[in-house]
């Protein structure tokens, strides 16, 4: 890809599995245009539940991609300024709650 070449790049659940994070980060700032946009989804272990899926999780994907390495919002907030990047928007996405909520109003469109 063309440095400078893309208005927005998306990784959803990407850098936890990363084993050198620069890399990828770097990259990210070498294809973004100047106010492009990176669109970062990641797991945050916030409780003992979140800690155990992660704990799982890492023991099911460490053999083919090498340990994860899980941060808290603090973390990663620190990592990406540290890339130079700008935290316009943090969002926490409740999967489970938002499933439920749609399942139990019925406003599911298919």
């Amino acid at each position: 890809m063309v440095d400078d070449s893309v208005d927005a790049v998306l990784l959803c659940y990407v850098l936890h599995h990363a084993q050198d994070v620069s890399v990828v980060l770097n990259e990210v700032r070498r294809v973004l245009r100047a106010g492009g946009l990176a669109v970062i989804y990641e797991d945050i272990p916030l409780t003992l539940w979140d800690q155990g899926v992660c704990w799982i999780h890492n023991q099911t994907w460490r053999g083919r991609t090498g340990p994860c390495t899980f941060r808290r919002e603090s973390g990663w907030r620190a990592l990406f300024e540290s890339f130079g990047f700008e935290i316009v928007s943090e969002t926490v996405a409740v999967a489970l709650a938002q499933a439920s909520r749609i399942r139990s109003t019925g406003d599911c469109t298919f």
